[in-house]
């Protein structure tokens, strides 16, 4: 098992420099999708708005930098552009950078970290 609370990038599974947050403003329409988009997904679902793999700085970023990108790009899905905060949630508990930053008592992380072969610690 690989401990979900490390100071250090891990190198594994989608994080932000391969992934994209994608949706549609007002909504509770918020997926994660592989970046490079090949299938021009974030489009053809029409969800609006994308970030984090895609903006092409967060590929310079440090761990930290990138975690810190990660829960900015949540609020800014979240407050700016009206998402439904749960699906936000959920759809982030697929980053790496945004699980270990959870509290452990946060509402579908132990599902995540399992799926993802982590134990929080």
């Amino acid at each position: 098992m690989k401990k979900a609370r490390q100071w250090e990038s891990p190198d594994y599974g989608a994080n932000a420099t391969n992934t994209m947050l994608c949706y549609a403003p007002s909504t509770d329409r918020v997926m994660l999708i592989p970046w490079p988009d090949e299938r021009d997904m974030c489009n053809r679902l029409d969800l609006g708005m994308s970030t984090l793999a895609c903006d092409f700085h967060v590929q310079d970023m440090d761990w930290i930098h990138r975690v810190a990108f990660v829960k900015g790009a949540a609020m800014t899905a979240i407050v700016r552009d009206g998402c439904d905060s749960l699906a936000v949630h959920r759809a982030l508990l697929g980053l790496v950078e945004y699980r270990m930053t959870c509290a452990p008592d946060m509402p579908g992380l132990d599902q995540a970290l399992r799926e993802n072969g982590e134990e929080y610690g």
